[in-house]
């Protein structure tokens, strides 16, 4: 799921690279989706917490909020 929702973040330019995703949308180490990919885990309940409050505020600016939502 988190790896869909990067690539569509990434289709409208709102994230460059996993790092940035990491820290600007996931609020950790630029090295976390990384360290996910290479340990095969999930990511923790508080990341997916931060990952919904910084996607409401990015939709809730650029009216993209049905987009992410029909797409996802």
């Amino acid at each position: 799921m988190i790896e869909e929702i990067f690539e569509q973040l990434k289709d409208l330019g709102a994230v460059s690279s996993t790092d940035d995703f990491s820290t600007q949308w996931l609020g950790r180490e630029r090295s976390y989706m990384r360290c996910l990919r290479a340990k095969q885990r999930d990511p923790s309940a508080q990341v997916l917490a931060n990952l919904c409050c910084a996607l409401a505020a990015y939709c809730g600016q650029r009216g993209h909020y049905d987009t992410l939502v029909t797409q996802g």
